[in-house]
């Protein structure tokens, strides 16, 4: 699973722009997007944050809260970079887990094709 996502083989459902805002205010928005990709059932989302080059960039700080950020979400799976054409290292993947309504959907409908 990580290897497609590191490749981009899944589909972004949706994304959230990060870019030029103050740490707070993506603190309060990647909740908010993350809770309701969430309750929308989407898998994968795409996060833009921005790259500069400086190490003490906004960009690159930015980055750095989103990685500790992203792990305090039971429902986060994994992330990862994304690839150039999607905003490379000023961009990350962000697969989320099948919710419980989906794992029942998917559980009964394999149970059907068994019998």
């Amino acid at each position: 699973m990580l290897d497609k996502l590191r490749l981009g083989k899944y589909s972004q459902q949706a994304s959230l722009n990060l870019v030029r805002q103050t740490v707070e205010s993506c603190r309060q928005q990647l909740f908010a997007f993350i809770h309701q990709a969430q309750q929308d059932g989407l898998r994968n989302v795409l996060i833009l944050h921005g790259k500069a080059k400086e190490d003490g960039s906004h960009a690159n700080i930015v980055r750095s809260y989103l990685a500790r950020w992203l792990t305090e979400f039971d429902d986060v799976q994994a992330f990862c970079a994304a690839l150039p054409h999607h905003g490379g290292s000023g961009a990350c993947y962000v697969a989320l887990r099948k919710s419980a309504a989906a794992k029942q959907e998917n559980w009964e409908r394999h149970a059907k094709r068994s019998r």
